[in-house]
């Protein structure tokens, strides 16, 4: 986790930076309104998408080896003979791992994506035609 967050730190400000140059110089604000707001939409629907395959997988797992129909708190969890505890918590490793593997295409487009991404020299000036107001 602390590679993904130092990875999008670093990133974040700079694609805010790659869209204010490549817009015209009068909308530098609403290009960083957009950066700001189509990723947290996306990462709210990729979270549910991504929370919604875990639950399927581990749920059907736990169907299959407990014999339980939903997913159990940590504190039921703890309650399990030492057996079914344990493959419990095996069933939800694999299920994340197996969520994980699935999403791994996502993650591949996305970088493909970012290389494909052409190199623009930065402005060096923000001079628009000033404003009239009639």
């Amino acid at each position: 986790m602390g590679v993904v967050g130092v990875g999008l730190g670093f990133v974040a400000r700079t694609i805010v930076l790659a869209t204010q140059n490549e817009v015209p110089p009068q909308h530098p604000g609403v290009a960083t309104s957009a950066v700001n707001f189509f990723p947290s939409i996306g990462g709210s629907i990729g979270v549910a998408i991504v929370g919604a395959i875990f639950t399927s997988r581990l749920a059907t797992f736990v169907q299959d080896v407990i014999g339980r129909s939903e997913p159990l708190n940590p504190a039921a969890v703890q309650t399990l003979p030492p057996g079914t505890r344990q493959a419990y918590v095996d069933g939800f490793a694999d299920a994340l791992t197996g969520t994980l593997a699935l999403v791994t295409p996502v993650v591949v487009v996305g970088v493909g994506l970012a290389l494909a991404l052409r190199e623009k020299p930065l402005r060096t000036s923000t001079h628009t035609e000033p404003l009239v107001l009639e």
